[in-house]
């Protein structure tokens, strides 16, 4: 099973880029309330923060697509450009068909940070290389 998370984070305030849209109200989605949660033995989990599941490559791109088109329209909205942090999440874990797979329970999450910079300049370069490194892994690249 894989999953996909995508956040910003900005003037203290965490975004829910993947979360269900309501109607066009950019701010109850910025209001969502989302809460980090310290693990014990080390960690972080993000309470409320939208999972979504994909089968495949396109379906990722896609959702980095929604993502970021509902980041440029909460930045529209409260004017708001370039000083922001955005997280992908990329969450993997064995389907247990099998007896042999049912003593496997490790899962992974690769995550994938866009930290802010000084300046905007209109692009992620740390999505562009997100989509190539998907790209290398579809065609079995390194």
């Amino acid at each position: 099973h894989v999953w996909c998370s995508f956040l910003e984070i900005a003037q203290e305030t965490m975004l829910d880029l993947l979360a269900p849209a309501h109607a066009e109200d950019h701010t109850a989605v910025m209001s969502a309330g989302l809460e980090l949660l310290e693990l014990p033995g080390g960690g972080v989990h993000t309470l409320g923060l939208t999972r979504c599941a994909v089968a495949s490559i396109t379906d990722v791109q896609e959702l980095i697509d929604f993502g970021m088109k509902r980041r440029l329209a909460a930045q529209k909205l409260v004017g708001m450009r370039g000083r922001s942090h955005v997280v992908f999440c990329l969450y993997v874990s064995p389907r247990v068909a099998d007896s042999l797979a049912a003593d496997f329970t490790g899962s992974a999450c690769l995550t994938f940070v866009d930290c802010a910079s000084t300046t905007y300049c209109g692009q992620d370069a740390s999505l562009d290389a997100l989509h190539e490194a998907f790209k290398d892994l579809a065609i079995g690249g390194d």
